[in-house]
């Protein structure tokens, strides 16, 4: 079915990327452009004016912003083919209709006491199957928005600013991918690790709150000047609760709003220069963060209640527990070259680190990067090419208990023990992606995709598809990703 639904997928691009290479891309600039972002909540916008599909709505729109309202949807689409490797081969497809609204209280109510109080409401609409756990089994997912087919609440929150603008207090149900860990040039590849990074994703309980689990939250934000920002935030420990195995399944609708996982507290603080006006020739924006997680059960990766491996026989099987977690990231986001005047042709880079402990978690070191490049093409200012790598380590505590898998399995005598001995000692799990971004229309985007996981999950073997038992191989995945603005 979803072979034929790929085809299906492919004749479409296939007419939009015609289209594209006889249409010159145009800039955009509206209020619905960045949903991961700050929210915009602009006095004026012409609707009409080619950014979205829809356009005004009949003067729908128009009249909703003179009155605060911000009415936003977006179409998101991929079709990958798992080429070789991973769990199997195989076509998947999956879409996403995510819809949003932002109003400004104190426009619309009209009442001075609400004034620079603020709104907002996500959803979303997943359709199709992800492609990542049936057929890579990676850490990272192979998109930015794949998660479980069903209909679920995103973001929902109150904020209220101070200070003109330069405080903010928000609260609500949050992700700390909207604002936290950010490179903004990273924001252009489509693997989900260059959002929330697969590190915090695969230590934090239920991967934290992040789409698509956003959770119970708030945060502050201070920025003192244009080029200094300095945000802290508690979000709830655990967004999915312990009522399924499987946190999308224990929260399927995103309105479980668990709070008894403990806290997860996080502060950053950011120097940019890329703001308007700034007067710097090649902009950046420089970061430092730490989160730290507390009231929640950490298990040791290694060592029992009592001191043995939990590989060892007479262990009791009790791993050691930790009261908290915490980890420390930095991220450095460059503008290398800023080409013409216009600013057509400009190389962006992105670095991130991040480290947590090993005694408690099983990825204790993430990196990642990229280079990307706009107006690679005379005439077509706004398409890009990038090229990304993300590198999660397998702790040393989690490779020394395999280690001492395959000690103790050399000297038993059961077959159940013999045949730990081939399983191998994990390691890391890198992933490049490289993708060539089209602007169709003004609306519409078409991203060229492909994909490389070496040694999924960090060198494991299968637990499902047709190579169960056998080591996960490295995947490549080639694929196709739409983006329609409505």
């Amino acid at each position: 079915m979803w072979r034929r639904g790929y085809a299906g997928a492919v004749i479409v691009v296939g007419v939009m990327l015609g289209f594209a290479l006889g249409c010159p891309a145009h800039a955009d600039g509206g209020p619905c452009d960045a949903p991961a972002g700050p929210a915009q909540y602009p006095d004026k916008f012409d609707w009409s004016g080619g950014s979205y599909l829809l356009g005004d709505l009949q003067g729908v729109r128009n009249k909703a912003t003179e009155a605060g309202v911000t009415l936003c949807s977006q179409y998101n689409l991929y079709a990958y083919d798992n080429a070789r490797g991973g769990l199997k081969r195989g076509v998947d497809a999956q879409g996403q209709l995510f819809s949003w609204i932002d109003i400004d209280l104190g426009k619309f109510s009209r009442v001075d006491a609400l004034s620079d109080t603020f709104a907002h409401a996500g959803y979303y609409s997943l359709q199709g199957r992800s492609i990542t756990p049936r057929e890579v089994g990676s850490f990272s997912s192979v998109s930015f928005f794949e998660a479980l087919s069903t209909n679920r609440l995103g973001t929902a929150w109150i904020e209220r600013r101070f200070l003109d603008g330069k405080l903010s207090l928000r609260a609500g149900q949050l992700g700390m991918d909207d604002e936290f860990f950010l490179a903004p040039t990273g924001s252009a590849f489509l693997n989900s690790t260059f959002g929330f990074p697969s590190w915090t994703g695969t230590v934090l309980p239920g991967g934290g709150a992040a789409y698509s689990l956003q959770g119970p939250g708030t945060r502050v934000k201070y920025s003192p000047t244009d080029s200094v920002t300095l945000m802290a935030g508690a979000f709830t420990g655990d967004p999915a609760g312990r009522s399924n195995a499987v946190p999308q399944l224990a929260n399927r609708y995103g309105t479980t709003f668990n709070l008894n996982g403990g806290t997860l507290w996080i502060g950053e603080a950011a120097y940019s220069t890329a703001y308007a006006n700034s007067g710097v020739a090649l902009p950046g924006t420089y970061k430092i963060g730490a989160w730290f997680e507390t009231r929640h059960d950490f298990n040791a990766l290694r060592f029992d209640t009592i001191g043995l491996s939990l590989a060892d026989p007479a262990s009791s099987g009790r791993p050691k527990r930790y009261g908290n977690d915490f980890g420390v990231y930095g991220i450095v986001d460059q503008t290398l070259f800023s080409g013409e005047k216009d600013g057509v042709h400009k190389l962006s880079g992105f670095l991130r680190l991040g480290a947590s402990p090993s005694d408690r978690d099983l990825v204790d070191l993430y990196l990642d990067g990229g280079l990307t490049f706009t107006g690679p093409i005379p005439g077509r200012p706004t398409d890009l090419v990038g090229i990304g790598m993300a590198y999660d380590r397998i702790s040393n505590a989690a490779r020394s208990r395999d280690r001492d898998a395959r000690a103790f399995a050399a000297f038993a005598s059961t077959p159940a023990l013999g045949a730990s001995q081939l399983a191998p000692v994990r390691d890391q799990e890198v992933m490049i992606e490289a993708l060539y971004t089209i602007t169709i229309t003004p609306w519409c985007t078409l991203d060229l995709d492909v994909q490389h996981v070496f040694h999924p999950s960090g060198h494991v073997l299968a637990t499902s598809g047709p190579n169960i038992g056998k080591v996960v191989k490295d995947a490549t995945l080639i694929g196709l990703n739409t983006q329609i603005k409505f």
